[in-house]
Parts: C-alpha cells; structure tokens; sequence
C-alpha cells in the first residue's frame, strides 16, 4: 500500500510538471505570436501569407493632381492560394477615386493574376484618401483592402500678378528686368531674349549684359512654372541709345590782327550729340564754321567802314 500511494504520488508530479511545462510553451508562442503581428512581420491584409489575395502596389500614392485633370495607375490582384477564388464585387470609397477596366464578377486560379485601374480626379486642394476593397467567395478569408492617397492641386497654374517692364539705357549700360508671381511653390523661371532662352537666367530678375546699338529692340520675356502648369510674361523691350553730350568747345577761336582790306580768319573745333544720330560732332562743327564764315564778313565789313 505505501509503494502504490507512492507511485500515484509520482504520478500526480509529473502530470502537474507537464501540464506546467505545456502551459509556459503555449503562453511563449502567443506572446511570439502578437509580437510578430504588431511589428509588421505578420499582417492581416495585403502581404499577409494567410491572405491568398495580395494587391500589387500594397499602397498607392497618386502623387500631386490638378484639379480638373486625373492620373490613372495600374493595380493587380494575385490570387496566391492553393484553389480557385471568385471575386463577386468590389468597392472603392474617397473622393475623387474611382475604378476602371475591372469586370466582376471573375474566377482566379491559383497564381492567376487580375489586372484592372485605379483613377484619381480631385475634386478639392489638399490631401485625399480612399480605399479600394474585394472580396472573395471563401468565407474564410476577409476581404482584401488597399490604401489610397493622393493631393489636390489649384488648376489655374502660376499667375503673373507684376509684368517686366521695357528700359532704355545708352550703350555699354546693363538693363534689369523684373517679374512678380504667384503659384503653387516652389516657382521656377526661364527669362527668354527674342524667344530663345537665356543660360542662367532662372530667377525672378534679370539683369542683361552691357548693351550694344545691337540689342536695341530685343524683346525679353519669362516663363514661370510650378507642379500645375507655366505662363509666359508679356515682352518687355530694349532700348539702346547712344551716349547723350551737351554739345562743348573744345578749341576756341585766337584773336587776330589785321591791317585794313585784310582778312581775319577765326576757327573753332566743337564737341557734342549729332542731331537725328547722324554725322555726330561733324554736323556740329558744320554750324560752328557757318557761323565762324559769316563772323569774317562782318568783321572785313567794319575794316573797310573804319579805313
């Protein structure tokens, strides 16, 4: 009797040690278990290798839109199961979102791959979201999401709000141009001269070369763009004149001394702007000597008077 009461005793020990030992496994494989879920390496949707259906992007960003304008990208769906799998609807919810070339409902083999659009047409600036969801015919497998995203932008492009304005300078100065606009940011510019554009020339300002008579009448325009769109200013002219002078004598005319019935000689060498750009001092020193001319019959006129 005391050898039997001591095998059940021994008996009751280890079931007691096995059901512990047992109970500790199964507490380490659930914490093993949430902590794989809850770092990612097990998902419920999307990659998960429990889901046979897997989207392809498992995102989808659309990036920046115009309002008025939409951007379509390719979506699939992989059935990655063992059997076949019917797809009888799907869903899509967002503003803006919609579905394209998919024909439901559609039976999957195993491997076989649905190819179908996704579309994004922002009806409002800022961000937008929406999700995409199909569903299969297995009551065990929980229908299959994808996460959408994507950013409105104003349709209207850049506006120039300040136009550059024409200049005039003489030859050899620099000339600015300058333009003020507004946009999406970050706003870029292209200033052009006679529609070619000029290397370098990326900001809100321009300031040119020193000008030459060759550059009169150049036309300077910018083009400024953002993530929407461009707009190209109005031209702005250059105008390029040659250096204005007051007119200067340069040599003065000598005092002469003649005896009466001579003639007296007076010369005088003058500088200044030609008159309508042409002849430059020449056409000056022309008036100067009329002048000079008409002086010597005045003076042989008083000679002859006073002799």
């Amino acid at each position: 009797m005391r050898l039997g009461n001591h095998n059940r005793r021994r008996h009751a020990s280890r079931t007691r040690d096995f059901l512990a030992g047992r109970s500790i496994r199964l507490v380490v494989a659930a914490l093993l278990a949430v902590t794989l879920i809850q770092s990612g390496c097990v998902g419920l949707t999307g990659a998960d290798t429990a889901n046979d259906l897997v989207f392809n992007p498992m995102r989808l960003n659309f990036g920046e839109v115009a309002i008025g304008s939409s951007k379509t990208d390719t979506v699939t769906l992989t059935n990655t199961g063992a059997v076949p799998l019917t797809l009888p609807q799907a869903s899509i919810a967002g503003a803006g979102y919609s579905l394209s070339e998919l024909e439901l409902p559609v039976t999957l083999a195993p491997g076989e791959i649905l190819t179908f659009a996704a579309n994004f047409a922002p009806t409002a600036t800022g961000s937008a979201s929406g999700t995409i969801v199909i569903s299969s015919d297995n009551p065990d497998l929980p229908p299959e999401a994808l996460a959408l995203s994507g950013m409105g932008l104003s349709s209207s492009g850049p506006t120039i709000t300040t136009q550059p304005a024409s200049q005039t300078v003489t030859i050899g100065q620099s000339a600015s141009f300058a333009v003020t606009a507004s946009g999406t940011a970050p706003l870029s510019y292209q200033w052009k001269k006679n529609n070619s554009n000029i290397s370098g020339a990326t900001a809100s300002n321009y300031t040119t070369p020193p000008a030459s008579i060759a550059d009169t009448g150049a036309q300077f325009t910018v083009t400024v763009s953002d993530s929407v769109g461009n707009v190209t200013s109005e031209a702005a002219t250059l105008t390029v004149t040659a250096t204005s002078l007051a007119p200067s004598i340069t040599t003065q005319p000598a005092n002469r001394t003649v005896v009466a019935g001579q003639t007296a000689t007076f010369s005088v060498t003058a500088a200044g702007t030609a008159r309508a750009g042409q002849r430059g001092v020449e056409r000056g020193k022309d008036h100067v000597d009329g002048d000079i001319e008409l002086l010597g019959v005045f003076l042989k006129l008083t000679a002859w008077l006073t002799a």
